[in-house]
């Protein structure tokens, strides 16, 4: 090469070199949020493609970054937030929750008692009634409902949704013949008031209860209906500043929705999506489903992936399923209806099958996680996170405890030493 051509070459490397520094957007004369470690305010930030690649003074971002073709706005003092994530969310159920109808605002027996009845003078005899998902702590009595509250109507089933916990009305006991000795399911629990009788409180046990609704993931929409409803949350989301979500339970038909929307260039937020898989089927056939499974952490791209392999290990803490590390006693007697003074809540995986289905999911490359709302629950999965990280150290696959609600400093210094996290939710 000769020296002309050198020099021609260099220049335009150079020139090249120059073009791809110049931003394609300058914020400026603001006031730039920008969450370092000593929660510093900048004036302008100037970003290319999809990275920030300058955050600073005015005077100088725009001196390093602007170029002939650099689009500038003028902050005039405003505020740039940095993109916020919400990292538990559950959208779709959410959104079917009120695609029909404005959710009620129940904060009593007498309201619930209401709401029953105005259903049952637009619904057929013998249909069910739902009255939707309602935690005892949000209801001025302070304590789960029984059958006595839902028998304002004598000629309709009733289900009270209270998430891992049902209530039902006597018309329901009596159509499935549940009565005090009726066993209960595996993993469940069918409540008895203080004779012994079905007090219409089903602990993990909607099953013995024939045609129930499935409140969790209902049939009774359209797969155009559900694509639907969850664009228009996840656009809710995006007026509420939302740039990221963390979707964390999804079944193989909200992965669908989630791509079908991506390939229609109609997903409005990025979205990093935690694979529940239940786990009422054998141990065997998990593992088998989940080594058969193409899905993997990390699978996917910047507005489209999966994050977490969870399965659910415990119930709720407002509604006292939480496994605890000692017995709810006379408070869970009072707010939840539970009449054994003993009951430490409901684990729902055995500590075996857990390990089992954690091991299985951790070779196939998974992060690791599941709903762990009592300090039972969270014991028992740290458990099983040590003997899997004798086996190979967890610490990079930053697994986590989901919600971890009620904690203590031993289960925190496991947590410490295996380098696994939490996704806590404090309010």
């Amino acid at each position: 090469m000769t020296s002309s051509l050198r020099i021609c070459f260099f220049l335009l490397c150079s020139c090249m070199s120059a073009l791809a520094a110049d931003a394609d957007l300058i914020l400026y004369s603001g006031k730039v949020v920008t969450v370092d470690s000593s929660f510093s305010i900048a004036e302008a930030i100037a970003i290319r493609g999809e990275r920030i690649v300058d955050v600073g003074r005015t005077a100088d971002v725009l001196k390093r970054d602007r170029g002939a073709h650099t689009r500038l706005i003028d902050l005039q003092g405003r505020t740039v937030l940095p993109g916020l994530i919400d990292s538990h969310v559950h959208a779709l159920s959410a959104a079917l929750s009120e695609y029909r109808a404005p959710l009620p605002e129940l904060h009593s027996f007498a309201d619930i008692q209401h709401y029953i009845r105005e259903q049952a003078s637009k619904i057929p005899k013998g249909q069910w009634i739902v009255v939707p998902r309602t935690f005892p702590t949000r209801l001025r009595e302070m304590r789960m409902p029984t059958k006595e509250v839902l028998d304002v109507v004598s000629d309709h089933p009733v289900l009270f949704d209270a998430s891992y916990v049902s209530v039902v009305n006597s018309y329901a006991l009596k159509a499935n013949r549940v009565a005090r000795n009726t066993p209960d399911p595996s993993g469940g629990e069918i409540g008895k008031d203080k004779t012994g009788e079905p007090n219409g409180i089903l602990r993990n046990a909607l099953s013995v209860i024939k045609g129930a609704p499935d409140t969790e993931h209902s049939q009774q929409f359209t797969h155009a209906e559900k694509l639907d409803a969850l664009e228009r949350m996840l656009n809710r989301y995006v007026a509420a500043g939302l740039t990221t979500i963390g979707d964390r339970a999804v079944l193989k038909e909200d992965v669908d929705l989630y791509q079908e929307l991506k390939a229609n260039h109609r997903l409005p937020v990025r979205a990093v999506v935690t694979w529940r898989l239940p786990t009422k089927a054998p141990a065997d056939q998990l593992v088998s489903e989940i080594r058969r499974s193409s899905w993997v952490t990390n699978e996917g791209d910047d507005w489209l992936k999966f994050g977490s392999f969870k399965v659910t290990l415990d119930g709720g803490m407002t509604i006292g399923t939480a496994y605890q590390r000692q017995p709810y006693g006379s408070f869970g007697a009072q707010l939840y209806g539970e009449n054994n003074p003993q009951n430490r809540g409901q684990l729902f995986v055995p500590p075996d099958k857990l390990l089992t289905i954690m091991r299985a999911a951790r070779d196939k490359g998974w992060q690791l996680t599941a709903h762990s709302q009592g300090g039972g629950a969270a014991d028992t999965l740290l458990d099983a996170f040590e003997k899997l990280n004798r086996e190979r150290p967890l610490r990079p696959t930053r697994s986590l405890l989901m919600h971890a609600s009620f904690q203590a400093p031993k289960a925190i210094a496991r947590m410490k030493s295996m380098g696994i996290l939490a996704d806590v939710q404090p309010i």
